[in-house]
């Protein structure tokens, strides 16, 4: 197989191969902008700069979270490898796979390798073992209480809460969840966000309207809708909200005429829906950028105090959402 060279990244960006190199070296002559196509092209490519990776870093992530529908977490590991030829790291991503016991194993070479990013959340327990290992560790979109590493995720509370609250501005006062309770940290904080927004405007909160969307593997499940259906749907992300859209149109419901849906992450499935959906933006880009600048502290600062980083979402407005007839 034919090694890339900086000339094939120079050959693909539309650049002259001194302008590749200049970015690998993080020189100030290249914007920002440049950088970022450049690096993602490399990526693409699975060139390596050698003489700049001096930090080699795990990214556990679980198998359940990089399936072929999950778009959040494999589009946010795509931008953490963008960014990381910048910030002199070499990322290698290792899939937690559960056995029998429903233990995660980590094919990881720990010894050599310099830190971790855990991407999406692992039980409690398992982000404990890896702390024996005595490496440098971030926890990317979600949070422990007390577990001594340092954190970066989105504010599933008050978005979901934001997200909701539009729901009762256009009228809507039945308004039901998709998401599984204590399946991640995440969508704990959606639900909870979703029923504050309720419960201020004393609204009936009725339990059939709260459906599963996955087992207990965490594979997706038909959802199982309630009889009288609510004029309103929150789901805890876009792949969800994209399905019961498709649901609810083959009972022969029109959305958003007879019932709005609302999804969250902005990924591509609430864009390719028909109508497209309003959602909650969690800008990965962004999230990337502070996930790396927080590893690298912890890095170069062993000792320094913990941080857990809140990153706020971003309503996007799009079909999925009419007026409730209330």
């Amino acid at each position: 197989m034919k090694k890339v060279t900086m000339q094939d990244i120079a050959d693909q960006v539309g650049v002259t191969r001194m302008t590749v190199s200049k970015c690998f070296q993080n020189s100030d002559d290249i914007s920002a902008e440049m950088k970022e196509k450049i690096m993602s092209v490399a990526a693409k490519l699975g060139y390596v700069y050698n003489k700049q990776m001096r930090y080699r870093v795990l990214v556990l992530v679980s198998e359940v979270f990089l399936s072929k529908t999950e778009d959040f977490y494999n589009s946010l590991f795509k931008r953490l490898n963008e960014l990381s030829g910048l910030n002199n790291m070499m990322l290698s991503l290792v899939v937690a796979k559960r056995n029998e016991e429903e233990e995660y194993i980590f094919d990881g070479d720990f010894q050599n390798s310099d830190a971790i990013i855990v991407l999406g959340q692992l039980p409690y327990e398992t982000i404990m073992e890896l702390k024996k290992y005595n490496l440098p560790t971030i926890c990317v979109d979600f949070y422990y209480r007390n577990s001594g590493i340092d954190t970066i995720s989105c504010n599933n509370f008050q978005a979901s809460y934001n997200l909701t609250s539009y729901l009762i501005e256009k009228r809507h006062k039945e308004i039901g969840f998709v998401g599984n309770l204590n399946a991640t940290n995440s969508i704990n904080d959606r639900y909870l966000g979703y029923y504050k927004a309720l419960m201020e405007q004393r609204l009936f909160i009725n339990d059939e309207y709260r459906i599963d969307d996955r087992n207990e593997k965490g594979e997706i499940i038909d959802l199982l809708l309630p009889k009288n259906l609510p004029t309103a749907f929150v789901c805890n992300n876009d792949h969800i909200a994209y399905l019961l859209v498709r649901q609810l149109k083959k009972l022969g419901y029109q959305v958003p005429k007879d019932i709005s849906v609302v999804g969250f992450d902005d990924v591509i499935y609430s864009s390719i829906s028909e109508p497209s959906i309003t959602t909650m933006r969690v800008t990965r880009k962004y999230m990337a950028e502070q996930a790396i600048k927080l590893l690298l502290r912890r890095i170069q600062n062993p000792t320094a105090e913990i941080r857990n980083i809140t990153v706020d979402c971003n309503l996007i407005e799009r079909e999925s959402v009419a007026k409730g007839m209330n």
